[in-house]
């Protein structure tokens, strides 16, 4: 008889991890774990999300954090020429260490199969899930799904009439040696830059050790020349990167009008964590806070032979009002206009 899970988790995210840690113990767990390039992020642990793994009883380990020290965010604006630096207490670590040691917390508590979900089925009262590995598709059987997929999630689209998301940009991110690039040391290791003429959204750069990061958020339509002529434009501020060592990139979701929740489907057992949700900062792009808390929440509260959507929706109603307040706070940033008198005001900047 085929072996039926009591869960299969989608994913091998912060969001995915944290629920795997707090979930009850002697359940029939398997995660589907698709290998991929390194996900394209800052890798910036903001305060929230400090404060989300000390409620799950955690401290990032010394041996995933990386130099320097985050202490201000050099803010350009290309589109009025002015250069604000807002003070910020950030925890700087390599994104795949910190993946890796989250999952690492809650090992053994699951089957792991590497590979791509495709998608899913209602069987009887149990839902069959697909993937596909190195020898082809394969399939498993369980009682509930957790979709911690990330923005472009096969399980959110499962569930959901949505025809296409119009709240989906692409991230591009490319990776540089340290020695090659100018004007990235100091007080400027970090940067958020807005240029209007190429994204209503914004770009970053980043140092982590040796090496430096850049990338930003772009429309879909022609995003790749979006991202090369930001670079080009960073040229005129002194600001200029050598050659590229990697190139990487996925979707996100960056809200401009509406926050596009969706924590699963009412009375089914499929559930939404994370990005895949549409948790995710519309001010910042940080996702790494949400993912943790609405893991560690639905694992809290799972139960697989019965649906707790009503219970987990309520569980992030204060998260998702915070998250809509922060739209407001995009509005401002992301608006040429007001954010010409918040930066020449200088308030909040040191």
């Amino acid at each position: 008889m085929e072996k039926i899970y009591d869960v299969v988790v989608i994913g091998a995210g912060p969001a995915s991890s944290a629920f795997l840690c707090s979930v009850s113990d002697g359940l029939e767990i398997a995660v589907i774990n698709k290998k991929a390039s390194r996900k394209v992020c800052g890798g910036l642990l903001s305060s929230s999300a400090v404060r989300e793994l000390s409620e799950m009883g955690l401290t990032a380990p010394e041996s995933v954090k990386v130099s320097p020290k985050v202490e201000v965010i050099r803010t350009i604006d290309l589109r009025d020429g002015y250069t604000r630096y807002y003070p910020r207490d950030y925890i700087n670590v390599d994104r795949e260490k910190f993946d890796s040691w989250l999952m690492s917390v809650s090992a053994g508590k699951q089957d792991i199969f590497e590979g791509t979900c495709t998608g899913f089925e209602k069987v009887g009262e149990n839902y069959l899930v697909r993937f596909l590995d190195s020898e082809g598709e394969k399939s498993l059987l369980c009682r509930s799904i957790v979709g911690g997929d990330g923005a472009n999630s096969v399980i959110r689209r499962g569930i959901s009439s949505e025809k296409k998301r119009k709240d989906m940009y692409i991230a591009i991110q490319q990776w540089f040696n340290a020695s090659e690039c100018v004007g990235h040391d100091g007080k400027n290791a970090f940067s958020c830059v807005f240029d209007n003429s190429v994204s209503d959204s914004y770009a970053w750069s980043f140092t982590k050790d040796d090496k430096i990061a850049f990338g930003g958020a772009f429309p879909k339509q022609n995003s790749r020349e979006r991202f090369e002529t930001e670079k080009k434009n960073l040229e005129k501020y002194g600001i200029i990167f050598g050659e590229p060592l990697t190139t990487e990139a996925c979707n996100v979701v960056f809200s401009k009008s509406t926050q596009n929740f969706m924590l699963g489907l009412k009375n089914e057992k499929v559930y939404l964590i994370g990005e895949a949700a549409g948790l995710i900062s519309p001010s910042s792009l940080e996702g790494i806070s949400s993912a943790l808390k609405s893991g560690y929440e639905l694992g809290k509260i799972f139960a697989p032979e019965k649906s707790v959507f009503a219970e987990y929706t309520k569980k992030l109603r204060l998260l998702r009002l915070k998250l809509r307040f922060k739209r407001f706070k995009s509005f401002v940033l992301c608006s040429p206009l007001l954010r010409f008198f918040v930066m020449r005001s200088g308030i909040g900047s040191v």
